[in-house]
């Protein structure tokens, strides 16, 4: 190996001619480039490496306060800090505590962002729980499952089965609010909806907000079906004033909807006559009929 092979530089300091010490030189780095050619080729990661060290070494370098890189290819990346330069992901999660939460017995609220396709969403997770007690799991991702390294419980791997799986607290997760590109009438959009939902579909008791070339959307469908949407506009000549129009207003919605105060010290208000503009005084500017509750459009 090149650890063991005789490659000590030769001395060129002495006596001899110019020829005599290029050629020794010559001489070194044929051996030397023979030696690396024969320990590159009975390299194995079996053989050649301490596997805790080299774990070691790459914990400390992504550990490290900047990580630049052209590639970095990996099944799974674990840090507990760092910024890493130019990072391209086809999926990204923040709930990479679900081991520790387990470990330390934690079973508050895990809040985090998922980042996946077109959509990042905001994900609120209660720990299930079955005659008073937390229910656990192995922790996976897809059908590839993970266990610990040894008994430190401070690596992971998902190539092997240790025998000491990843376990993890199981949850019922809800979508808090999203982000994401819809195409809408022949344009892509950004989508803005907050709130869980409270059917199957999670449609019911949430917000929707979008913008688009011809102005702005505000929706609320309320939980009990009605659905309250205004709509920000420009004026039709191409100016920046804004119009503000109630495309539907519903009974049902009445209640669900707050006090919209705006940046002018205006406010909208709701009641039974319809939406309701007041002045930063309290004056009534104008109303919005309201569109009876199946009506409208």
């Amino acid at each position: 190996m090149l650890k063991d092979a005789e490659l000590t530089f030769p001395d060129v300091s002495g006596e001899g001619s110019t020829d005599e010490k290029l050629t020794a030189i010559q001489n070194y780095l044929f051996q030397l480039l023979e030696a690396l050619r024969y320990t590159l080729r009975n390299l194995s990661m079996e053989e050649n490496f301490n596997q805790r060290e080299l774990a070691g070494w790459v914990g400390d370098t992504i550990k490290a306060n900047l990580v630049v890189s052209n590639t970095v290819i990996t099944n799974e990346l674990y840090t507990d800090f760092g910024a890493i330069a130019d990072l391209a992901v086809d999926e990204l999660r923040t709930d990479w505590q679900r081991a520790r939460r387990y470990l330390e017995g934690d079973t508050s609220d895990l809040d985090y962002i998922h980042i996946h396709d077109e959509e990042i969403s905001f994900v609120s997770a209660v720990v299930l729980e079955a005659d008073g007690a937390p229910l656990t799991e192995q922790l996976h991702h897809g059908a590839r499952y993970f266990w610990w390294r040894d008994g430190s419980r401070t690596e992971m791997t998902s190539l092997e089965d240790t025998g000491l799986p990843v376990t993890v607290y199981q949850y019922t997760e809800y979508n808090k609010g999203k982000i994401s590109f819809v195409r809408e009438l022949g344009q892509t959009v950004i989508v803005l909806k907050l709130g869980a939902g409270v059917d199957a579909g999670e449609r019911l008791g949430t917000l929707r907000i979008s913008k688009g070339t011809d102005g702005a959307s505000i929706t609320y469908h309320a939980s009990g079906g009605g659905v309250a949407s205004l709509h920000l506009g420009e004026n039709g000549d191409g100016e920046s004033s804004a119009i503000l129009s109630a495309r539907s207003v519903t009974l049902d919605s009445l209640y669900e909807l707050p006090t919209i105060e705006l940046p002018n010290g205006n406010r909208w208000e709701f009641d039974f006559d319809g939406l309701n503009l007041y002045d930063y005084e309290g004056n009534l500017l104008g109303t919005i009929p309201m569109t009876p509750a199946g009506g409208g459009t």
